[in-house]
């Protein structure tokens, strides 16, 4: 992982941090997609609900300050997602190059 997406990935994690009563609980994986950074939050599903927010507003604020954070910090393409803690990474990038 390079050193602009590790920063990413920190950066992502206080903020999701900041939004759920049990921050242990929480983690973000980073999957460098065709150029794109793609950061998954992986949460329970109590932790889950409280990230995404009624009707979504939540997390699409999330996705909102994660698109300024890459125009200030010159990357490319940042995408954000909430996936469960069973799910693997090596599935959904598998899924990715389909």
């Amino acid at each position: 992982m390079t050193p602009t997406a590790t920063a990413a990935r920190d950066w992502l994690l206080g903020l999701v941090c900041g939004l759920v009563p049990e921050p242990a609980s929480v983690d973000v994986e980073v999957i460098d997609v065709h150029g794109a950074l793609e950061f998954h939050i992986i949460a329970p599903p109590a932790m889950r609900s409280r990230i995404i927010g009624r009707e979504g507003k939540t997390i699409n604020l999330v996705r909102a300050l994660a698109c300024i954070y890459a125009q200030t910090n010159h990357l490319s393409r940042i995408n954000v997602l909430v996936s469960e803690p069973e799910r693997s990474i090596s599935r959904v990038t598998e899924a990715a190059v389909r």
